[in-house]
């Protein structure tokens, strides 16, 4: 998804987990997932640039920086998955990463920005080098809707949907190694999301967003991976609308809101592909 061929810039966007089962354990601790992913219109923005080995990451919104603020900036060096794909790749150009899509939300970011690096650098069929990388990156440079199993890097592409999502993003860092760890101890629940038990009982703070979010609106809504993302589909179009009514974004596409004293930004956004 290249968003403008002359500046070199890519645009890399977040990978939303609509349904998560977890169905075994490899004997290296990874778990086997079967999912159904879709990539969707919230986007980072990566770039090479001739500063050799850099990655200078960018923050228009002050969101990220907060994040930083909170929980320790974002890794700049190879823990990079942005600049570990272009360290495999071999190049020596550096990076500059434009961040919308928060880290530790469940909406790959990180993913997204290194896969956004195999298209830049013409290498999208190398797959089983991305999956090197990370084991959600094979999707991200798919993008589009998927079916995905094996530890997330298996990938088989599906029709595409056109559809809305409604993204509830919560200052909350959500581990995904602590969640699986606790899925572990606990198991999973009938959800669309076996880990949606686990992610409330590794952090109260979300299960307080979730308590809210379900009082306010009177639905169920879902968890997108291991958090700390939540979100409403289209599954019941009169749900979403009075949602969208509820929350002001009838037209607009993003709110700030405090709901019961937890503070969320609200986005409304449509699958995409790449």
């Amino acid at each position: 998804m290249r968003k403008d061929m002359e500046s070199g810039v890519e645009l890399a966007p977040a990978k939303l987990t609509k349904t998560l089962s977890v169905v075994g354990l490899r004997d290296d601790g990874l778990h086997f997932i079967e999912s159904e992913m879709v990539t969707v219109s919230l986007y980072d923005e990566v770039k090479l640039t001739a500063d050799r080995g850099s990655c200078v990451i960018s923050d228009p919104d002050g969101y990220i920086s907060y994040l930083e603020h909170r929980f320790g900036e974002i890794p700049r060096d190879g823990r990079n998955l942005a600049v570990r794909a272009a360290e495999v790749l071999g190049t020596k150009a550096g990076l500059a990463i434009l961040k919308r899509i928060p880290f530790g939300a469940g909406l790959g970011g990180g993913s997204s920005d290194a896969a956004a690096v195999f298209r830049l650098l013409g290498k999208e069929s190398e797959l089983a080098l991305a999956a090197r990388i990370g084991s959600d990156v094979p999707f991200s440079v798919i993008g589009g809707r998927a079916k995905v199993t094996g530890v997330g890097d298996i990938v088989e592409p599906l029709r595409f949907v056109d559809e809305e999502f409604l993204l509830f993003l919560s200052p909350i860092l959500c581990p995904t190694g602590d969640v699986y760890r606790r899925f572990d101890d606990i198991g999973g629940d009938a959800s669309t999301n076996d880990l949606l038990g686990a992610a409330l009982s590794v952090s109260a703070d979300l299960l307080e967003v979730f308590t809210n979010l379900r009082k306010l609106l009177g639905v169920n809504i879902k968890l997108a991976g291991s958090g700390s993302t939540f979100f409403l589909d289209q599954g019941d179009k009169d749900v979403f609308e009075f949602a969208c009514f509820k929350l002001g974004l009838q037209e607009a596409n993003s709110a700030k809101i405090d709901i019961y004293g937890s503070k969320l930004t609200a986005l409304r956004v449509r699958s995409v592909v790449c």
